[in-house]
């Protein structure tokens, strides 16, 4: 080599050798003499370093010459820490990347320590050496105590170092990070033996904070205490979890993972290749055997612990338990825990805990229990409290047959301060016990002044239905006979209804009305004056009935030319129904043929048809009778109008076709009768034109 010190020539030399295939020897010597000329030439250490690396030995010791030569270069330091961690070296490691630090600024220290913590500590934990990696994680976070974190206590957990990685967590978890907490909890899940003196409390202080989704987390729990050997403490965790559990999603997760425990125990004891410890595995058995057992008494309970207000979650549970100690003390519970002010069912309770003692009959026990509810001092509605003095007074009746004291127990609730004044259930129930009385005493004027006196007060009070209307006039004409008393009560309740509510009681009413008023000489003019009343508010959809009640009265007691001024108002409605509509006509049309003449009568089939015209089928049929009258009387040119008229709407209904041709029949000849023929072909002819060129305009013209 003429110029020894120049890199160029070397690296060219070296090249050639390389690409070549050269003898190892040849490319030893050839690298150690340009060493000799420049010895501090990073580019041709790298060179070297590279093509020794598939060689242990001349490897480290060339990276141990070049680290020695070139202390400052950090990426000297990394091949070396690289072939140590290749060639499973870890003591050299150490030694190595320890020196690096050393000779390093300080600026390069995080190239290497990222190194350390990775590959190195990977290596490591292969080889079961985690005192070191503590040592190492140690040293880091001591220079580096501000990047202790979550990813640093991810790394820990990585290479097995769980204690520290826990010790960390805490830490982080005392500050409220959240996915410090789950990490810790996952990890104390899978790894009983991180046994710190606040593992359990951790957890449980876990399970407080997570409310209604705490249910992995007792079985979180009650592992580590399976996994540690403690049978004992794990089954009193799940049964502890069963009674606190806050969701059904919680208790089915806890539920399960009980059950799951206790048959492996019983498996495992059943099939040991040991003497089995027969009264184990039987307490194990039977444990288990509960559990499936109350089952339903544990979700009733969690049910009630969710809504302690709510009612039916109570009826279920209290299902469950027998007449007897447990169920009073239940019942109890029940009616002490539930409040009158978030639910509207409290009464049910009362009335489920009374029929209880019915069932075993204790008749004294349960009405004592619907009276001491019947006066508790909570704010009921007026309904609920009504429930509870109509089920007290049902088992007297039941028990003593006592309608007297029925009576007296439905009162109370009659008193102004009573909580079910403005109850209609206790009205009704009060008002159905005393026409009872009365049906069986129709003599004793005080009973049934009694019942009208309580219809009275219902009126007064406002809790008076339409149906209560009814049965106060049907009262007062059985118990006394007096219609007009009985029709006051019909007129009371129709100006206490509007309408639509009002509209049974003339349906009752009016009938009634004709029955007795209709044969006095004054009372047509009252029924009348009824009628008149009835329909002057009446909407046009409840009109129908009552129109047609009013013509068949006009023509029974009153006179046959109003039923037609009645009929005629009755199609004038606008909003009448078109079924409404149609049936008033055809009355009308019946009524016209028989009391007025023919003039009217067309005039009548007239209009129809025009207020019906959408209507195919029913001005059809209407036009086939006008045109058969027409035919009747001789007016053939009028007859086979309508006919044309109807057949250019509808030609396909061979109902205009068929009667056309019985009345040429008929009425008409064979020239008549060709005509009609010819008309009918015309007609036809016309309508499939239209109905061919209809269906042409939808037929896009691509297709055409």
């Amino acid at each position: 080599m003429r110029v020894p010190s120049l890199l160029r020539n070397w690296t060219r030399y070296t090249g050639h050798l390389l690409s070549s295939g050269a003898s190892d020897a040849l490319i030893q010597t050839t690298f150690e003499r340009a060493l000799s000329a420049i010895p501090n030439s990073y580019k041709l250490w790298r060179l070297y370093l590279e093509w020794a690396n598939g060689k242990e030995a001349l490897s480290l010791a060339l990276h141990d010459r070049a680290s020695k030569e070139l202390p400052r270069f950090p990426k000297i330091w990394l091949g070396f820490a690289e072939a140590t961690v290749r060639h499973l070296k870890p003591d050299i490691g150490l030694m190595v990347l320890d020196n690096s630090l050393r000779s390093l600024p300080i600026t390069q220290h995080e190239r290497i320590w990222d190194f350390y913590r990775v590959h190195f500590c990977e290596m490591l934990k292969n080889m079961k050496r985690q005192v070191e990696i503590i040592d190492i994680f140690k040293r880091w976070s001591q220079l580096h105590p501000h990047l202790v974190n979550l990813d640093y206590a991810q790394r820990m957990i990585h290479f097995e170092c769980y204690d520290d990685a826990a010790h960390i967590l805490l830490k982080l978890s005392e500050s409220g990070d959240q996915k410090a907490i789950g990490l810790l909890l996952e990890m104390l899940s899978t790894h009983p033996e991180i046994d710190f003196d606040d593992a359990d409390d951790i957890i449980r202080s876990a399970i407080e904070s997570a409310g209604p989704r705490a249910g992995p987390l007792w079985n979180i729990l009650a592992t580590r205490a399976v996994q540690r050997g403690h049978l004992r403490a794990a089954q009193c965790t799940f049964e502890e979890a069963i009674e606190r559990v806050k969701s059904l999603e919680d208790f089915c997760i806890v539920f399960e993972a009980f059950s799951m425990f206790l048959e492996s125990i019983c498996a495992r004891l059943i099939d040991a290749t040991e003497e089995v410890d027969e009264d184990r595995a039987a307490f194990y058995l039977f444990k288990l055997e509960q559990l499936l057992v109350k089952r339903q008494f544990y979700l009733t309970n969690v049910l009630v612990r969710l809504e302690p207000h709510n009612v039916s979650f109570w009826e279920q549970r209290l299902q469950l338990f027998n007449e007897g100690f447990e169920s009073i003390k239940e019942f109890e519970r029940a009616t002490r825990l539930i409040s009158p002010r978030q639910t509207n069912q409290f009464h049910r309770i009362w009335i489920s805990f009374a029929r209880m003692y019915i069932a075993n009959n204790q008749w004294e026990t349960g009405m004592e229990i619907l009276e001491h509810a019947a006066c508790l001092k909570v704010r009921l509605q007026p309904d609920d409290h009504a429930a509870l003095l109509v089920e007290w007074s049902e088992m007297v009746l039941k028990e003593k047959g006592d309608l007297g004291e029925a009576l007296e127990v439905l009162k109370r609730g009659c008193l102004p301060q009573s909580p079910s004044l403005h109850s209609p259930v206790l009205w009704n129930r009060l008002v159905d016990l005393q026409e009872a009385v009365a049906m069986q005493n129709l003599k004793d004027i005080a009973v049934i002044d009694a019942v009208i006196q309580t219809y009275k007060r219902m009126i007064d009070l406002k809790v008076a239905s339409v149906q209560n209307f009814c049965n106060y006039a049907d009262f007062v004409i059985e118990a006394t006979r007096d219609y007009d008393a009985a029709f006051a009560v019909y007129e009371k309740g129709i100006a206490s209804f509007g309408w639509p509510l009002c509209f049974e009681l003339w349906n009752i009413y009016l009938p009634k009305a004709i029955e007795v008023w209709g044969k006095r000489p004054l009372g047509v003019e009252r029924v009348r004056e009824l009628f008149d009343h009835a329909l002057h508010g009446c909407p046009d959809q409840y009109a129908t009935r009552t129109v047609i009640l009013y013509c068949d009265f006009e023509e029974r007691f009153g006179s046959v030319r109003n039923v037609l001024r009645i009929l005629d108002s009755g199609v004038s409605r606008p909003l009448l129904p078109k079924a409404d509509l149609e049936a008033l006509y055809k009355l009308y049309i019946v009524k016209s043929r028989e009391f007025a003449g023919v003039s009217e009568l067309r005039q009548v089939y007239e209009r129809a048809m025009k207020a019906l015209a959408s209507e195919f089928q029913t001005v059809t049929s209407f036009a086939i009778d006008w045109a058969k009258l027409e035919a009747s009387l001789g007016e053939m040119v009028r007859a086979r109008s309508l006919f044309v008229h109807v057949a250019e709407q509808s030609p396909e209904d061979d109902r205009i076709w068929t009667a056309w041709e019985e009345i040429e029949r008929h009425f008409g000849d064979q020239y008549s009768y060709r005509d009609m023929l010819r008309l009918k072909k015309a007609i036809n002819e016309r309508h499939a034109r239209r109905h061919g060129s209809l269906m042409s305009s939808f037929v896009p013209a691509s297709s055409k």
